[in-house]
């Protein structure tokens, strides 16, 4: 199959069915010949089991990141949303402060304007 010549092919099989079969076959169905015959190898099918291992493994790992994605934009949701109340309370407070600042310098002035004039 390789460098042999066909008559040194002719020579490795010697029956006419073997020589038509093997040494005569056009080269799609020594190539089909070699396939099929490592197919049915055990090479073939632990390699195939160690592919497909893998692959599941990978398809696990997907599944168990995409778990974890999941988990963590829950987290992150309830993060900002707890942020936003936060946000809504400190809002509350700076706007009573304000409010207030405002009374007490209104309350200053009414006190201002009723001390007699030092003059």
């Amino acid at each position: 199959m390789g460098s042999a010549t066909p008559a040194a092919r002719r020579h490795a099989h010697r029956h006419p069915v073997n020589i038509a079969h093997i040494d005569d076959a056009p080269r799609g169905a020594r190539i089909a010949d070699r396939a099929t015959t490592f197919i049915g190898s055990w090479r073939f099918i632990v390699l195939q089991t160690v592919i497909v291992a893998i692959w599941v493994a990978g398809n696990r790992q997907a599944a168990r990141d995409g778990l974890t994605l999941e988990h963590a934009s829950e987290e992150t949701d309830v993060a900002e949303q707890q942020n936003k109340e936060l946000l809504r309370g400190k809002t509350e407070i700076l706007d009573r402060i304000e409010r207030l600042e405002h009374l007490i310098l209104e309350i200053e002035s009414r006190i201002l304007e009723r001390l007699p004039a030092n003059g």
